[in-house]
């Protein structure tokens, strides 16, 4: 799996890394990766295993519209139907099921 640190600690060529800010920004790549911060790991390790970036929400807004996807945390579960009456619909979908099970006598 690659990761940026092998190119950041031993100054390696990265094509990936080209015209990065943070390599101006971090003069002691070793250093800077040694620090341990609880709380931001817990949230980098949270956003990597979900795949969403992680940023405050302007900088989801414009990957999202870079991306023409959506990123933020939706609400879990299917979604409604499109229909004002949805649940009759399914009502009357499953008793047409149920009568077309029954046989005639």
């Amino acid at each position: 799996q690659w990761s940026s640190a092998l190119a950041h600690v031993f100054n390696k060529i990265d094509p990936l890394l080209d015209n990065n800010f943070l390599i101006s920004e971090i003069k002691d790549w070793k250093y800077f990766l040694s620090q341990e911060d609880a709380s931001k790991q817990h949230l980098f390790d949270k956003h990597a295993n979900t795949g969403r970036p992680l940023g405050d929400s302007d900088f989801i807004r414009n990957i999202e519209k870079l991306t023409d996807r959506i990123l933020t945390k939706q609400k879990p579960g299917r979604k409604p139907m499109n229909s004002e009456n949805s649940g009759d619909t399914l009502l009357n979908s499953i008793q047409n099921r149920e009568l077309s099970n029954v046989s005639p006598e």
